[in-house]
């Protein structure tokens, strides 16, 4: 049943003029992923309980194994996925990261001054951070032994995220102007008011932008060896992807609002006005999580349907629903219900849905002239680089 999902995916998704011209049927390979929950929750369960005895310090290597046990159990062709990091340059860059926070948390204190100005610096240095952390990441993965590559363009990736800095060091720079004004003066509310209202409003007006153009920078900076990977999605579909969860976002809220007024009387009868704040809360937070995932979910389809490189593309049949509310939001329900001991039966099954899901479309015989193309002329060169790098960028949800 997948794999027609898969085929009949393939048919329905407009082809580039490449794939067009090709004489040749072209073939769909199925990706497979042949993982087990049993098997994973012992890996699992080792990295959890020495990452607790080493007080986190084991964390890189656990997740250096989380990760190769998902590539390599990730199959392509007949060909399995590999990953390559070295956990010690994930301790070294976790470390300087964690002195990093601890260090500005102590720094700022309770200044309004000195945590604006840490604010602003976390929000100016987390291109970077993005960046090196893509790069790491690709680098250290390979497929039929050919090592993945990210190019780190900072420049590019700034101009993405302009906008989005500018109001965040905008508004902390009103923040510590209000804080060294004199207590004598009187404090204009409006002025804040005002200030908030044209940062939201450039935050609004650019996030569209700002979200298509992120995933275009993010797979057109990618490479598997020499062969760079395209991105062709629609504007209009990705501009529209992000604007509708402003509606979706009010409607919750507004839902959360009226549900509490109108339920007031019997929810202090029976609960108390604390405990019917605290339902609201949980509502609003639950609505909050499935607009969320619902959005990325959306995000996530989009992007892999406009992924192609050389005489190839990937063909996506994710459901939007099903894989936001039927396996994210189920998953984590389950991890909560469980006190996480459900993470691994999760991630395993989120890991075969997507499996089954997608799938790469290439012209006939062309899958391995794709991968002779992508053989860089030095491998060495690759894993030296890949080793010199430590910092390591994943923000991935159940």
């Amino acid at each position: 049943m997948e794999t027609n999902d898969i085929a009949r995916d393939a048919q329905q998704q407009p082809v580039t003029a490449t794939t067009a011209s090709a004489q040749p049927e072209p073939q769909v390979h199925a990706f497979e992923f042949r993982g087990a929950t049993a098997e994973y929750f012992k890996i699992w369960l080792v990295n959890v309980l020495l990452s607790i005895v080493t007080l986190g310090l084991y964390s890189p290597w656990a997740t250096v194994r989380t990760r190769r046990y998902f590539h390599g159990n990730t199959v392509l062709a007949g060909a399995r996925f590999d990953y390559h990091a070295n956990p010690r340059s994930i301790l070294v860059a976790r470390v300087i990261l964690v002195v990093f926070i601890v260090g500005g948390s102590i720094i700022a204190g309770d200044d309004a001054l000195r945590a604006g100005a840490y604010s602003s610096l976390v929000f100016i240095l987390l291109p970077w951070a993005m960046a090196r952390g893509f790069a790491f990441n690709a680098r250290n993965a390979s497929y039929r032994g050919i090592r993945f590559d990210f190019a780190r363009r900072y420049r590019r990736l700034y101009l993405i995220f302009a906008p989005a800095i500018a109001a965040v060091v905008a508004s902390n720079a009103f923040v510590a102007a209000h804080a060294l004004q004199p207590q004598s003066e009187a404090w204009n509310p409006w002025g804040t008011t005002v200030l908030l209202f044209a940062a939201a409003a450039v935050l609004f007006v650019s996030a569209p932008f700002t979200v298509r153009a992120y995933h275009r920078f993010k797979a057109e900076q990618h490479r598997l060896g020499r062969v760079a990977f395209m991105f062709r999605t629609p504007k209009l579909r990705m501009y529209m992807c992000a604007l509708w969860l402003i509606p979706l976002c009010a409607l919750a809220l507004f839902a959360g609002i009226a549900w509490v007024f109108l339920s007031a009387a019997w929810l202090h009868a029976m609960l108390g006005m604390d405990d019917a704040v605290a339902v609201y809360i949980i509502l609003l937070a639950l609505a909050l999580i499935i607009a969320y995932l619902l959005l990325t979910s959306l995000l996530f389809q989009l992007y892999w349907r406009g992924v192609s490189a050389k005489q190839s593309r990937i063909v996506c049949s994710v459901s939007v629903w099903r894989f936001a509310l039927a396996i994210r939001f189920v998953n984590l329900i389950a991890s909560l219900l469980t006190l996480g001991l459900a993470i691994p039966w999760a991630r395993i099954r989120r890991a075969k849905y997507l499996a089954a899901h997608l799938a790469v479309e290439v012209d006939a015989q062309a899958l391995d002239s794709l991968v002779a193309d992508a053989a860089p002329p030095d491998g060495a060169f690759g894993e030296a680089l890949a080793a010199s790098e430590g910092f390591d960028f994943d923000v991935g949800l159940i």
